[in-house]
C-alpha cells in the first residue's frame, strides 16, 4: 500500500491534521510570495529551537544518516572553494540552501510526523496521507488557477517569480500554473508522482482514479516530464487496471483538451510532442531530433575545453548563455566544479541508491522512484538545489528509512 491502510477521518484531530497538511504544503511547495531567504531563515529558527529541545533525536538522525550528510557538506565545501576562486557566489548558496532545506530541516518534519504516527498506533511503513493531501491540494490549487483567470492574476500580483515573466507577451500561456516555486520542473514532476501514487490505491479503491486525473491534469499544465513517474508507477503496479485506466485517462484529457473551452492549443501540442518525440527516438520518426531530445543529448552537452577545467571547472555557470548554455544537471557541474565535484556527486548518488534499496527493498514503489528521480531530475536540470522535488524526495528518503529500523521501536524515548 502507498498510504496508510485507513483514510478514516476522527474530527478530534482534524485540526491537528489540517495543520500537518498546510506544514507539509508550505515545505514542500514554498509558495514564492515571500523572500526565500526570509523562508530559509525562520526555518534555522525553528530547527534551532527543535534541536535545543530534542538534541537526541537530531543526534540519532544525524548518526544514521551521516554517510549522505558528509557528502553534501563535502559538495558544499567545494563549491564554496570554487566560488572563493572566482570571487562570485554562482553554486554554492544553492549547494547550501539544499544541504539544509533536504538533510537537515526534515528531521524536524520527521519527528512531527512520525510522532503523530505514534499517538494515532499506526504503521510508519507508508506514505503519510497528510502528505498525500498536501499534494493533493497543490493540483487542485493548479486547476483552480487555470480555469479562473481572474484567481490566477490575483496570484501573479502578489507572487515574486519570474516565471510568469517568460509568457507575458504569449498570447496563450500553456503552463506554468500553481501556487509553488519551480512550476516549469519539478513541481510537474511531482504531480506525475502522485497521480501514480493515485494510480497504485485505485487497484483496490477505485475512488482514488478522480484523484488520478486531477493530478495528470496539473501535470500536463506545467511540465511534461512528471509523466515519466506516473508511466513508471503504472508499469510497477502490474496491474491491468492500471494500464487500462492510464489510457481511458488519457482519452479523457484528449476529450476534454479538444472541447471548447478547454486547455488551449498551445497546451495539447505541447504535452502531444512530449510522447511523439519518445515514440520516434525509439522507433524512427519526424520527431527523433526535436527540440526536447536534440537540446538534452546533443546540443547542451558542453565538455571542458582543457584539463585544467576538466578537473577543477571554471567556476562557471554555463545556464542561460548566449553561446555554448547548458541545463544539464551533470553538465552544469562538470563545467563549474570538474571532476572534483562531479565524482562526489556520483557517489553520493550511487550510495543513496544502494542504501533506499537495501533498506526498503525491490518490492516498494519509493525505492524505484527516489532512484530513478535522482538520476533523471539531475539530467534534466540541477537536482541538488532547493526545490520542491528535491525536499520531498529527501524527506520521504529520510522518513522511509527512518521508520524501518529504530525509531518506531524507540520513539518513546525522544
Amino acid at each position: 500500500m502507498a498510504l496508510r491502510n485507513s483514510i478514516s477521518i476522527d474530527v478530534r484531530k482534524v485540526p491537528a491534521q489540517v495543520a500537518l497538511v498546510l506544514l507539509a504544503y508550505t515545505f514542500i511547495f514554498q509558495p514564492p510570495i515571500v523572500n526565500k531567504y526570509f523562508v530559509i531563515t525562520f526555518e534555522l529558527l525553528v530547527f534551532l529551537l527543535f534541536f535545543a529541545m530534542r538534541r537526541q533525536f537530531v543526534g540519532r538522525v544525524l548518526a544514521k544518516f551521516k554517510v549522505e550528510i558528509l557528502l553534501a557538506v563535502a559538495l558544499l565545501a567545494i563549491a564554496i572553494s570554487r566560488d572563493l576562486l572566482s570571487a562570485q557566489v554562482v553554486y554554492s548558496d544553492r549547494f547550501a540552501a539544499w544541504l539544509f532545506q533536504s538533510l537537515i530541516f526534515p528531521i524536524f518534519l520527521v519527528f512531527t510526523f512520525f510522532k503523530g504516527e505514534v499517538w494515532s498506533n499506526k504503521k510508519v511503513q507508508d506514505l503519510p496521507k497528510e502528505i498525500y493531501f498536501a499534494m493533493l491540494l497543490a493540483a487542485v490549487s493548479t486547476l483552480m488557477l487555470y480555469a479562473i483567470p481572474t484567481l490566477d492574476a490575483i496570484y501573479q500580483s502578489i507572487a515574486i517569480d519570474e516565471v510568469f515573466e517568460n509568457y507575458r507577451n504569449f498570447s496563450l500561456r500553456y503552463r506554468a500554473y500553481g501556487i509553488s516555486e519551480n512550476l516549469n520542473f519539478t513541481y510537474g514532476y511531482l504531480m506525475g508522482v502522485f497521480g501514480g501514487v493515485s494510480f497504485l490505491e485505485a487497484r483496490k479503491r477505485p475512488i482514488f482514479f478522480i484523484p488520478a486525473i486531477i493530478f495528470t491534469v496539473a501535470l500536463a499544465l506545467n511540465s511534461r516530464i512528471g509523466f515519466l513517474p506516473l508511466i513508471i508507477l503504472i508499469v510497477y503496479s502490474r496491474s491491468v487496471f492500471g494500464f487500462v485506466g492510464f489510457g481511458i485517462l488519457i482519452g479523457l484529457l484528449y476529450l476534454v483538451v479538444s472541447a471548447n473551452g478547454g486547455i488551449n492549443e498551445m497546451s495539447v501540442e505541447w504535452v502531444s510532442s512530449f510522447f511523439l518525440e519518445f515514440r520516434d527516438i525509439f522507433f524512427g520518426g519526424a520527431n527523433a531530433s526535436s527540440a526536447t531530445l536534440e537540446t538534452i543529448f546533443n546540443d547542451f552537452v558542453i565538455f571542458p575545453v582543457d584539463y585544467f577545467s576538466w578537473f577543477f571547472g571554471t567556476g562557471q555557470s554555463l545556464y542561460g548563455l548566449e553561446v555554448g548554455s547548458s541545463d544539464i544537471g551533470y553538465i552544469l557541474q562538470l563545467n563549474y566544479g570538474g571532476m572534483m565535484l562531479l565524482m562526489p556527486i556520483s557517489i553520493l548518488t550511487l550510495f543513496l541508491i544502494i542504501r533506499v534499496f537495501r533498506t526498503l527493498g525491490y518490492r516498494h514503489w519509493f525505492a524505484w522512484i527516489f532512484s530513478f528521480s535522482v538520476v533523471f531530475l539531475n539530467t534534466k536540470g540541477f537536482f541538488f538545489a532547493a526545490t520542491p522535488g528535491s525536499r520531498l524526495l529527501f524527506f520521504l528518503y529520510l522518513y522511509f528509512l527512518s521508520s524501518k529500523k529504530f525509531m518506531h521501536r524507540n520513539a518513546s524515548r525522544f
